[in-house]
């Protein structure tokens, strides 16, 4: 048979980016024939850290019965495309210790990708030495993969708390391919107040782009006002003095070219914070996962609560849906009594609002670890998440407030 009217469409995270988003097929020949081969080109900025190496792919094309369909797929990118082999760095402020019920691999042979990158020349050390593994990001930040001798341990550190996540994802998806029947654990307390600092830092940024706007409305008010006067004394037959509104319309003018340019470059900041936001709440996810020894679906769920997708509108913010997901969680899902999940779908979750500071989401997070180092868990084996879809009807309806 032969599919019409074939649309791709490409998307990937930042960092990365991808020279064709969109591609047209007229028609696509389907059975024993030799696959279509369509070139795509992937490339990645030095901005900011990448959050994740998935690329997306969907297609939108009409059956022979005249019947649209969708069919979607996702793949990793190269993480050569992000990093390169340094020379082994000593010096870092975090570090996390990851570890595994098999002898130790090789790590040459598990980054053999990125060590051997056409284009990357990696120091002759690095390709020799077993135990250390230094990598650096475009961006600047570098991460140092240590393995013990004689126990399959594993340290990741970096002076930025943030990179840890993408090398540590890397590290358990390797170590898994490689090792069948492995188990990754982490058995150090969790870093939740590096984690806190980054939630402290994107709030600071939005607080900041809040106050710019105030001042940007501010000012463009008493820009109107002004330009209003002028043109009312512009047009009388006998015109009274400027009396200096000429120099207020001016200087209110390079007010605002001011604040135009300071709005552009907290918002830059702000990408970058939340950037390191995403990168931080997946590292927690992972080592909480890895932890409290949660199987896929339960980890999956726990993604859904604790998003690693920062995106903030004039609206709301991410602090303020983390904070309402996790309300919800906490009184019902992980509820201290099972009456509490019972009750998931009678109660509302209130509008949600920018908060005055970011305590309260803080502590939910603390309470959420604890309940799971408890024992508690989103999902018990052959049942559903308790109040799983109220607890999304409650945000949806909490956001439309």
């Amino acid at each position: 048979s032969v599919l019409e009217g074939v649309s791709l469409s490409l998307s990937c995270e930042a960092p990365f980016f991808v020279t064709q988003d969109a591609i047209e097929l007229p028609a696509l020949a389907g059975g024993n024939r030799t696959p279509t081969v369509i070139p795509v080109a992937f490339r990645a900025r030095a901005d900011i850290l990448p959050t994740s190496t998935e690329a997306v792919v969907v297609a939108n094309y009409t059956t022979v019965d005249g019947e649209p369909r969708t069919a979607r797929t996702s793949f990793a990118l190269p993480l050569a495309l992000v990093c390169r082999v340094i020379p082994p760095v000593k010096n870092a402020d975090f570090k996390v210790t990851l570890d595994t019920n098999h002898p130790p691999a090789a790590l040459p042979s598990l980054f053999d990708d990125v060590i051997n990158a056409p284009g990357r020349s990696a120091d002759a050390a690095a390709k020799t030495a077993s135990n250390a593994l230094s990598f650096q990001y475009l961006c600047g930040p570098d991460v140092t993969i240590l393995l013990s001798k004689n126990a399959g341990r594993y340290r990741l550190q970096s002076a930025s708390f943030e990179a840890l996540w993408l090398l540590a994802h890397e590290l358990v998806e390797r170590l898994r391919r490689a090792l069948p029947g492995v188990e990754v654990t982490f058995n150090e307390p969790l870093p939740l107040q590096e984690y806190f600092d980054l939630i402290d830092l994107h709030f600071e940024h939005r607080l900041a782009i809040k106050a710019l706007d105030e001042s940007l409305e501010a000012r463009a008010q008493q820009f109107r006002v002004v330009q209003k006067r002028l043109l009312v004394r512009f047009k009388d037959r006998n015109p009274a003095p400027l009396a200096n509104l000429d120099l207020l319309l001016s200087g209110t003018y390079e007010q605002l070219a001011g604040l135009a340019a300071s709005m552009e470059e907290s918002q830059r900041a702000l990408s970058a914070a939340s950037a390191n936001l995403s990168c931080g709440t997946q590292l927690i996810n992972l080592l909480v996962a890895l932890r409290f020894e949660l199987d896929d679906e339960n980890a999956r769920v726990l993604g859904s609560y604790l998003s690693p997708r920062v995106e903030d509108t004039a609206d709301q913010g991410w602090e303020e849906r983390t904070d309402a997901a996790l309300s919800h969680l906490l009184r019902y899902t992980l509820g201290k009594s099972a009456k509490d999940s019972n009750n998931a779908s009678m109660v509302a979750l209130p509008p949600m609002v920018m908060p005055n500071d970011v305590g309260k989401l803080k502590k939910h997070i603390t309470v959420m670890c604890d309940r799971l180092s408890k024992g508690g868990r989103f999902l018990r084996t052959g049942s559903p998440t308790p109040g799983a879809n109220a607890a999304a009807a409650a945000t949806a309806g909490a956001a439309g407030a």
